[in-house]
């Protein structure tokens, strides 16, 4: 399954659960996001997220700041890639380690919170 499809039965099964339309859009934005400016770099996909990929994904402050509404977004990316989370273990395409891996990296929200503010500062500092 290519990640295309993946983002396709992504989107079927958050309308299957009953999101929001604003949610669904947002979810399929940040993993699009995280695909196409990431993932697809380092040739992983949905299932092989790595910290090293994902920690590249939350360096991007003006992207961050631009698509998600800056600090405040970050909780909601975190959000989106526990769906996502969700998803991948509920089709199978992640199994037990691989998903406390997930569900660890993607539920420490004060770690990404604080690393946002940092790194804006630094950011802020040569610009």
């Amino acid at each position: 399954m290519t990640d295309k499809e993946k983002l396709m039965a992504f989107e079927k099964y958050m309308r299957d659960a009953g999101y929001d339309k604003d949610t669904i859009e947002f979810n399929l934005k940040v993993v699009k996001l995280l695909i196409n400016r990431v993932l697809f770099f380092f040739q992983e996909s949905l299932e092989t997220i790595d910290s090293f990929c994902f920690e590249e994904f939350t360096d991007m402050i003006t992207m961050i700041d631009s698509e998600f509404g800056g600090r405040d977004g970050i909780s909601k990316i975190l959000d989106a890639m526990m769906v996502l989370t969700e998803f991948l273990k509920v089709n199978k395409l992640i199994k037990g380690g691989k998903i406390a891996y997930y569900k660890k990296m993607f539920s420490d929200v004060n770690y990404y919170l604080d690393k946002f503010q940092v790194s804006r500062f630094y950011f802020s500092s040569f610009y």
